[in-house]
């Protein structure tokens, strides 16, 4: 029998930081399009403008960050998923360049 090698690079799956930095980034380009009138679900959270809002009896309710912070869906690290908060512009473009050179 001949063994055929597999070039591991091809066939593996994006790491999980790869996926979420996705799915953050698909959050941050639909934040771009609410504002306080849009419609939510009560306890839903999201980015309006540079601060983080909550929606409460169906409407936004602006969240101030920081003035040194702005809103952003970030990557989670460890595990699936994103996380909606206040952060520095420095933490969110290290966060997704890390999750670009995972593996």
């Amino acid at each position: 029998m001949q063994s055929v090698a597999i070039d591991k690079r091809k066939t593996k799956e994006k790491c999980v930081q790869q996926k979420n930095a996705e799915e953050a980034n698909k959050l941050n380009e639909y934040y771009k399009t609410l504002d306080t009138d849009s419609d939510c679900d009560n306890g839903e959270v999201a980015c309006i403008g540079k601060d983080a809002a909550k929606c409460d009896h169906g409407k936004y309710v602006i969240i101030p960050c920081a003035t040194t912070l702005q809103c952003f869906a970030l990557p989670l690290v460890n595990k699936p998923g994103t996380s909606t908060t206040c952060d520095t512009v420095a933490d969110k473009e290290a966060r997704f360049k890390a999750a670009e050179n995972c593996e």
